[in-house]
């Protein structure tokens, strides 16, 4: 179901949701976050992190693609000199070529049809060195910002089984076409011949702020550390030993295996607490956890699962403004014998300490600061 959305640059990337596997008891985490949502790029990172540190395969559906896959668009970029241009409209000192970005393309494509006049060439090649000059500089203070934001280092995952991006950002979510719609997402549907979850949703920021009857269903199962400041190494290793306590909570999510055309799962919520437990033992005994912890020693995430009415569910998305008008419109107009989950399974994370307020004089502890001892390449 899921793939890379309709960027030009990422066509190469397109996946499919749900492919098949041959293990059945999979937890598949879903971090579905758009811009217009406002919550910041740390705590998508945050959220995709613990998502690959919790679950067998880790969706990161919406903008963070922009972050994670930054190399990549710099790349396409670099291709020509029109995109250069696009690249920086917005850029203070794109005001000195005292045209939009429409009318400077207009202008080097007319440069270049006229290159045999030697003018024309001479003028041409000056604009274009301050095009590139502007652009390198550009991309070099970009990237170094994009470390910071822990989404970045994600990148290398693209091509392995347990993390899929599909890049989002658009303001119609049915433009995606059938499979890969945001109804279809966030109704947890299943495409036919593929072997699909359980799915639950992360949600973190904006998101984890329910109500007290969605609260009343929420079991805390475990806490994190400043999983941002891990390089990827570290964070997979993570991963690899904390997998065997993570596959006990993995399999605490049941597939009703009656449901058809989408994805019925319930926590089994008896064991959650004891199972939280062991997590818990396993992540404060894991040396590079532990680093992290010693690193911000005052944060701390708070990890709860639980489930969530599917309406209350699809209205806290639209109250985060993370549903388009023409999905709403869509689920909101459902007939009543349209086969769908009742419930969505949810995985809350709740840092004690903000994100990015530089107001905040705990900043220095927030998950976008700058991480001094050790290298994020």
């Amino acid at each position: 179901m899921f793939g890379t959305g309709d960027s030009q640059y990422f066509s190469v990337y397109t996946v499919r949701f749900g492919t098949e596997r041959t293990n059945h008891n999979a937890m598949e985490s879903i971090v579905y976050i758009l811009q217009k949502s406002n919550i910041t790029p740390g705590a998508n990172a945050h959220a995709l992190r613990a998502g690959l540190l919790m679950s067998t395969i880790t969706y990161s559906v919406g903008d963070a693609y922009m972050y994670i896959l930054y190399d990549d668009m710099s790349k396409e970029a670099n291709k020509s000199i029109e995109r250069k241009i696009l690249l920086l409209a917005s850029h203070p000192e794109f005001e000195q070529f005292n045209a939009s970005a429409s009318e400077l393309i207009a202008n080097m494509r007319m440069l270049w049809s006229q290159r045999r006049n030697t003018a024309a060439l001479m003028q041409y090649k000056r604009l274009e060195n301050i095009i590139n000059k502007i652009t390198s500089n550009y991309m070099s203070i970009a990237k170094e910002g994009m470390r910071d934001l822990s989404l970045i280092q994600l990148a290398p995952l693209r091509d392995h089984d347990m993390f899929t991006i599909f890049g989002l950002a658009s303001e119609d979510g049915e433009k995606y076409g059938e499979e890969y719609s945001i109804s279809k997402i966030l109704s947890l549907y299943k495409d036919e011949g593929y072997t699909e979850g359980p799915f639950a949703f992360i949600l973190i920021d904006r998101l984890a702020q329910l109500s007290p009857k969605d609260e009343a269903s929420l079991i805390q199962v475990f806490t994190l550390p400043n999983i941002n400041l891990l390089t990827l190494d570290q964070l997979l290793g993570a991963r690899k030993a904390l997998s065997y306590s993570m596959e006990k909570l993995q399999k605490l999510l049941l597939l009703d295996h009656t449901s058809s055309n989408y994805t019925e799962a319930h926590w089994h919520r008896a064991p959650l607490a004891e199972t939280g437990e062991a997590i818990q033992h396993a992540i404060d005994t894991n040396p590079d956890l532990s680093w992290a912890a010693t690193h911000a020693p005052k944060f701390r995430s708070t990890v709860l699962v639980g489930e969530m009415d599917t309406h209350r569910f699809w209205q806290l998305q639209r109250d985060c403004n993370q549903m388009p008008d023409d999905s709403w419109a869509l689920l909101q107009n459902l007939p009543s014998e349209t086969p769908y989950p009742r419930t969505i399974p949810v995985i809350v994370i709740r840092p004690n300490i903000g994100f990015s307020d530089p107001n905040d004089e705990q900043a220095e502890e927030s998950l976008e600061h700058k991480r001094k001892t050790i290298s994020l390449d």
